[in-house]
């Protein structure tokens, strides 16, 4: 006689796919993912999402990655706005194009989405990678408990909200 076999084993997958949610990624955790990103717009940056990152770097791997990589993406464009500062056009262009990346990501985050910045994203991914998912395995079946006896054909169960009247 064969002996039973479970079900395979559950391998990792990748994360979800390009524009889709995590959906281990709570909305506390999208709020702060998306605060790394949006103070940028009030101080430019640098110390906004060092602070997100460092508040939450040990709670959630969704903020510490979105804050982590703001940060990085602030200091590549204040590094960038420098090296062009002797052109008046050249930070113009910079802060436009930063502007348009961080609105992005701030939407990203708040769908709950591991979405990368360009140039810095792999980056941030280095320090914090991106968890790999694992599928949901169905357990495998369970024979019925002892004495269970099925319902009779044809049984229709009460409509929901039924409550059985009072005996008396």
């Amino acid at each position: 006689m064969a002996a039973a076999q479970g079900p395979p084993p559950v391998q990792p997958t990748d994360v979800p796919a390009e524009g889709q949610p995590d959906l281990r990624v709570n909305s506390d955790e999208r709020t702060w993912a998306v605060i790394g990103h949006a103070v940028s717009f009030v101080e430019g940056g640098i110390i906004g999402p060092l602070v997100v990152y460092l508040i939450k770097k040990e709670h959630s791997p969704f903020v510490a990655f979105h804050a982590l990589q703001s940060l990085y993406f602030g200091l590549l464009m204040l590094v960038a706005m420098l090296i062009t500062f002797i052109t008046i056009i050249g930070p113009v262009i910079l802060a436009v194009v930063y502007w348009v990346y961080e609105i992005l990501a701030c939407v990203k985050a708040y769908n709950g989405e591991w979405y990368k910045l360009p140039l810095v994203g792999n980056w941030a991914e280095r320090s914090h990678p991106i968890p790999q998912v694992y599928p949901m395995a169905a357990p495998p079946p369970q024979p019925p408990p002892q004495g269970y006896q099925p319902p009779p054909q044809g049984y229709q169960p009460p409509p929901q909200g039924y409550q059985q009247p009072p005996t008396g």
